[in-house]
């Protein structure tokens, strides 16, 4: 057992450094105008560990089809694919095509996760989401046509057609305001300072929303985790004959025993696990 945990985290530690050297990689080749040999073979290394990767879980994936359409899926295709098509694609001209090279960092498995529970969270809260977009959307178009009747007159140069009129509303709802383009007109500075605080209380509301779906989430997964754990409890009382008290006083008395053992980076003596009660020891 500790030596497949040791085996776990070794290769849960050398794929986030081949992920983190394909990043840098990507930075490196981005930065340099003609690129050195080295990284080319870097790269080569990287893609090659990816795809063997890829097709490895293909391989073992019960459903194949919904492994290739799943979110990790994907990933793991887009971030080897841009290797292989120029070979097939002259993509020269696409130069943001190599972008999806990020897409590694997205095999992190703690990142993955984080992703997967960040969609749940707003999967919920989608009608709420459609609702402050909708509202901000028909907000913005009129206030940014409202703003370039206003000013189109007064400043032609800067507010020169409507869409640099939503330029200016987007940057000034969100209350970024660079400055470069604003209102001179008493008219369209009136409607500005209506923006700004329609902006805080849109952006605020929004916060609130995704903040309380997040905290539902964690308390919801958190209940689930611990009526599991009570259940398996529970099952385990009634197969050992042991109450609930006997049998969390044994499983800590066992992972006690691992920790310390692994900490000290050794295996588990029989001796130490025939300490236990004979009744579980037989059981596991």
């Amino acid at each position: 057992m500790g030596e497949a945990v040791r085996l776990d985290w070794r290769l849960e530690l050398f794929f986030q450094v081949v992920i983190f050297l394909g990043i840098s990689l990507f930075v490196v080749d981005l930065e340099l105008e003609n690129t050195p040999p080295w990284v080319s073979w870097c790269e080569i290394g990287v893609v090659s560990i990816f795809t063997l990767e890829f097709f490895l879980r293909l391989y073992v994936a019960k459903n194949r089809w919904r492994y290739l359409t799943s979110f990790m899926g994907l990933i793991d295709l887009l971030a080897i694919l841009p290797f292989y098509l120029p070979f097939f694609i002259d993509l020269r001209s696409l130069r943001i095509f190599s972008l999806l090279r990020l897409t590694r960092v997205l095999k992190l498995q703690r990142l993955n996760a984080s992703i997967v529970q960040f969609l749940i969270c707003f999967g919920k809260i989608k009608n709420e989401l459609k609702i402050i977009g909708t509202i901000l959307f028909l907000f913005l178009l009129v206030s940014s046509t409202m703003v370039y009747q206003f000013e189109r007159q007064a400043q032609p140069e800067v507010f020169s057609d409507i869409w640099s009129s939503i330029w200016w509303s987007v940057i000034t709802i969100t209350t970024v305001g660079y400055g470069d383009m604003y209102p001179v007109t008493p008219a369209g500075r009136f409607i500005a300072s209506i923006m700004v605080v329609f902006g805080l209380a849109v952006f605020g509301t929004f916060t609130s929303v995704v903040g309380t779906a997040f905290l539902t989430t964690i308390q919801r997964n958190t209940v689930e985790i611990t009526m599991a754990s009570r259940e398996k409890v529970d099952k385990l009382s009634a197969i050992i004959g042991l109450d609930e008290q006997g049998v969390v006083e044994e499983a800590l008395g066992y992972l006690e025993i691992i920790y310390d053992v692994q900490r000290l980076g050794g295996e588990i003596p029989h001796s130490e696990i025939d300490t236990l009660d004979p009744v579980v020891h037989r059981k596991f």
